[in-house]
């Protein structure tokens, strides 16, 4: 399995895992509807599931793409 595929099998876990059972989210936007940024910045900054999330979805970025230089 190369590493990309195992980084996605990883938070595909923690998503339909405890992210899935989670219902902290949820009760933060009964509170403040339509305020996702909310809930996003619980997950982001609080929980350590979310944490690891961040730390897996970094390596997931590509280098820029060689030959790809706008004309002009």
């Amino acid at each position: 399995m190369t590493k990309r595929i195992d980084v996605l099998q990883q938070i595909f876990e923690i998503r339909e895992g405890p992210c899935k059972a989670c219902g902290i989210p949820s009760d933060i936007l009964r509170e403040h509807p339509g305020h996702l940024a909310k809930a996003d910045n619980y997950c982001n900054k609080v929980c350590e599931h979310g944490a690891k999330l961040q730390e897996l979805g970094k390596q997931l970025t590509l280098p820029p793409r060689k030959g790809n230089v706008a004309a002009g």
